[in-house]
């Protein structure tokens, strides 16, 4: 208590209005609680509650979500809850309105999909990125293959 004082925090940390109410916060445990509460005080626009205070990823730009872990507890301000699976799945680039098996998962299914998934615009990037930097104009010769086949001819031709 004396270490909160001293950082200027109230403690027993004071429960937001918007809160009180909201049956995802009531859901989760306390610490789990406490984070979504510092997330709410400090207007953070993301929170990592999977983790504890000093590890969670926190971030005020809601434009740029933390990245996603299978394991990961994403509190949204704006939203008033926790990301779902279908959430992280469009965050991820994968729009399940036009996947035909996605509603054979279930959220938490989904969630762990996402999070062990690569988003899909830095694929794309990567896909470009290696297809403007190949040289298509010059053949690619394998010096150690070229030998080898010399060597086979060599042998043959004896």
């Amino acid at each position: 208590m004396d270490a909160c004082a001293a950082q200027g925090w109230q403690w027993p940390l004071r429960v937001p209005e918007r809160l009180t109410q909201n049956p995802w916060f009531l859901a989760s445990c306390n610490r789990e609680q406490e984070l979504v509460i510092q997330a709410e005080l400090r207007k953070f626009a993301w929170s990592d509650t999977s983790q504890t205070w000093g590890r969670t990823r926190h971030n005020f730009n809601f434009d740029a979500v933390p990245t996603l872990l299978p394991n990961s507890h994403i509190w949204s301000t704006e939203l008033g809850r926790y990301l779902i699976g279908a959430d992280a799945m469009a965050l991820q680039g994968f729009p399940l309105a036009k996947m035909r098996a996605a509603n054979k998962f279930s959220q938490s299914q989904l969630f762990d999909l996402a999070g062990n998934s690569f988003t899909t615009t830095v694929s794309m990037a990567v896909d470009f990125a290696i297809l403007t930097n190949v040289n298509y104009a010059e053949p690619v010769v394998d010096s150690g293959a070229l030998e080898l086949a010399n060597l086979t001819k060599s042998m043959m031709d004896s």
